[in-house]
């Protein structure tokens, strides 16, 4: 019976007979098949009985059943190596390109033949202006070696920014197993803004026009504008307001929260004028600023103009 052993490691006895005469003794031969596989003892069992037609009558039969023992005598495979991988951290530079060096590791020597993928991903910075992506990049060990650099390319500016991120992603491993598969790689920010001037960081809006046109909808652009760069995250709530102008009629009423990040200073506001062809003089509505955080809203531009200039003729010109 194959008990722990499968069939497929001893030859099968069954249906075979042995015959002797009391009190000889015989042996039965059973052939165990070599494997390669390291694994645990493994065992199966030989039943006996008597043939009756064939054995004397007084015959008794002792222990039917005996346990056949198979020990292994094969080494186990080495055990995988761990590898891991570490975080980076490179100022940005002003501008050309830089090397952050990210070192994927072993736990000891490869054998030579552990390979792994890794590739980039985006957090706060982007893939298209801070840095150059890696995509499912081969790293290979060559034996003996315990370490591997990956090169990622950083852009260099001159913005005043906030430190950015992105992760370098370990994976596909072959022969090796992965302990710690993410490496985080931090960009740092090396620009200063220009000196301060004098007083707080004011916000400006200008003043603006469009000619309504005669169906449709007419983009009006607003500039809002901050006096210096800052290095903090300023915000300001705009909003249109009615004069001549009404919001039913004239123009699509807008309601925005604007956010500039360190560095920043100018944000685009877009309004929709609404056109049509009735004659009438130009008129005018505001976009005013509110709310701000981190600046104060300079008290001689807090409202733009928006003037929608006539393009219909006079219905009594000839």
């Amino acid at each position: 019976a194959p008990g722990s052993a499968g069939t497929g490691h001893a030859s099968s006895l069954i249906g075979e007979e042995n015959t002797h005469v009391s009190p000889a003794t015989a042996t039965q031969t059973l052939e165990i098949l070599e494997e390669l596989l390291a694994e645990a003892v493994e065992t199966f069992t030989v039943t006996m009985r008597l043939d009756t037609a064939l054995s004397d009558p007084s015959c008794e039969l002792g222990n039917s059943t005996m346990t056949v023992t198979i020990s292994d005598n094969d080494t186990p495979p080495p055990a995988l190596r761990s590898l891991s991988i570490g975080n980076a951290t490179r100022a940005e530079g002003n501008s050309g390109i830089s090397q952050m060096a990210f070192t994927i590791g072993l736990d000891g020597a490869a054998t030579g033949n552990e390979t792994v993928r890794v590739s980039t991903q985006s957090g706060t910075a982007s893939s298209i202006s801070d840095y150059a992506a890696v995509t499912d990049q081969l790293v290979a060990f060559t034996a003996g070696q315990t370490t591997q650099i990956l090169n990622v390319t950083i852009n260099g500016d001159a913005a005043v920014e906030l430190d950015e991120t992105f992760s370098v992603i370990v994976g596909s491993p072959v022969n090796v197993s992965i302990a710690d598969g993410t490496g985080q790689g931090i960009i740092t920010n090396d620009d200063s803004p220009p000196p301060p001037s004098s007083g707080p960081v004011l916000i400006s809006v200008n003043d603006t026009s469009a000619i309504e046109g005669n169906s449709g909808k007419t983009p009006m652009v607003f500039t809002v504008t901050l006096n210096r760069a800052s290095t903090e995250t300023i915000k300001v709530k705009v909003e249109t307001n009615d004069s001549q102008a009404a919001r039913s009629s004239d123009y699509v009423f807008l309601e925005q929260r604007l956010t500039f990040a360190p560095g920043e200073t100018e944000k685009l506001v877009t309004v929709q004028i609404r056109g049509d062809k009735k004659h009438e003089r130009d008129e005018r509505f505001t976009l005013v600023l509110d709310s701000p955080k981190n600046a104060k809203i300079d008290k001689d531009h807090r409202k733009g103009k928006g003037i929608i200039l006539n393009d219909d003729p006079d219905d009594d010109d000839d």
